[in-house]
């Protein structure tokens, strides 16, 4: 469920702005002012925390 819901989110900025914003600087493309007011939000979809149960889990194998 966590990966599908990760795959959502990252669909739905596609959808949003064409491209992945956090991308942009890396490929010397400017942001537009939408993209920067997402990025200083700090919601980027990578940087999400994996729920506590999944987390849990991942370090007991």
């Amino acid at each position: 469920e966590f990966s599908a819901a990760q795959a959502r989110r990252h669909r739905d900025i596609l959808i949003r702005f064409g491209r992945h914003p956090h991308r942009n600087q890396a490929l010397g493309r400017q942001s537009t002012p939408e993209e920067l007011e997402y990025l200083a939000s700090g919601q980027l979809v990578h940087r999400r925390s994996m729920p506590s149960h999944l987390s849990q889990f991942l370090s007991e194998t």
